[in-house]
């Protein structure tokens, strides 16, 4: 028979009180369960531990000597119990995210702000990447979650839909379509198109829309980033083409967003690894995000971009 955690707490503590009727009523069990268990320790062990006499029990030498290392044990055990339940109730460990740059603007930060508020242990890693690159890293597990447009074509990563938005166009306050309520490739006759490359998926988008001969335009400005995008924008250098999102960001705020038609939508997505198990951390952190997305949902419908839409419950 094993020596268990239960009869070196009724050791420790008879090795205190020094009484079978008293430790038995501390712990709520009866004389018989603490003379048994402590009759099993010292059959364990091979060597007596307590000395029974008319006067009550006198520890041995030996059991004053272990006593030190039961205790040390003891604390040992109990961390590791609080340690789990922190992880149970995602109060300790760590939680490592990645997304698509224009994410980092302010959808991911504020779930992090969320999720930090209630989980303030956690040690926490927000790293902004390129779509390939965040599905890259969650299939080799040195990211818990990630966060990017579909469409995803590796089979090592699982994918939950999040969100619905749309291509929209942005433009300098100043810039002479400014008013309209929506531009078409027709409206683009003549402009300089500020577009993102075919690789990514907002250029991907574009190019397979019907619109994708968007070429209509004079020129045409590539960039991979949306946040860059919105920076040409400002410069008033032509009208860009893009996911909505960067419309939540700050730096795409001050500028005029309208959609682009005909409608083409996107899809956002939480990026998990096939072959690891979620965590509760990361399921906490998701509920996070799903309560930004609907902050994220008002602002575009605010601001005339009526496909955004939650495509998960928070």
């Amino acid at each position: 028979m094993r020596i268990n955690l239960r009869q070196m707490e009724i050791f420790r503590l008879l090795m205190h009180i020094r009484n079978v009727t008293e430790t038995a009523r501390a712990l709520h069990i009866s004389q018989p369960a603490v003379s048994s268990a402590i009759k099993e320790l010292e059959a364990h062990l091979g060597l007596p531990l307590f000395l029974r006499s008319k006067g009550g029990l006198r520890p041995t030498a030996e059991a004053h000597q272990l006593l030190p290392d039961v205790e040390r044990l003891l604390l040992q055990a109990g961390n590791i119990h609080n340690r789990a339940r922190e992880f149970a109730d995602a109060q300790a460990g760590s939680l490592n995210i990645t997304g698509i740059p224009n994410l980092m603007g302010q959808l991911l930060p504020r779930a992090v702000a969320r999720f930090n508020a209630e989980h303030p242990r956690v040690k926490i890693q927000l790293v902004g990447h390129p779509t390939t690159e965040v599905t890259t890293r969650i299939m080799q597990e040195t990211m818990d979650i990630g966060f990017a447009f579909l469409p995803i074509y590796e089979t090592g990563v699982v994918i939950e839909p999040v969100l619905e938005t749309q291509l929209v166009c942005l433009m300098h306050p100043s810039h002479r379509l400014a008013d309209r309520a929506a531009l078409s490739r027709e409206d683009l006759v003549g402009e300089v198109l500020l577009a993102q490359a075919a690789y990514t998926p907002s250029g991907l988008a574009l190019r397979e829309s019907e619109c994708g001969s968007a070429a209509a335009a004079d020129s045409m400005i590539e960039t991979n980033l949306s946040i860059a995008m919105a920076s040409l924008v400002r410069e008033n250098l032509g009208i860009g083409i893009t996911d909505a999102l960067v419309v939540c960001s700050p730096i795409g705020r001050d500028l005029v967003a309208r959609p682009y038609l005909p409608e083409t939508t996107l899809t956002l997505a939480a990026i998990y690894s096939r072959h690891r198990p979620v965590s509760r951390t990361v399921v906490r952190f998701v509920a996070a995000v799903q309560k930004g997305l609907d902050e994220v949902v008002t602002e575009l419908r605010g601001r005339g971009i009526y496909a955004a839409r939650q495509l998960c419950s928070p």
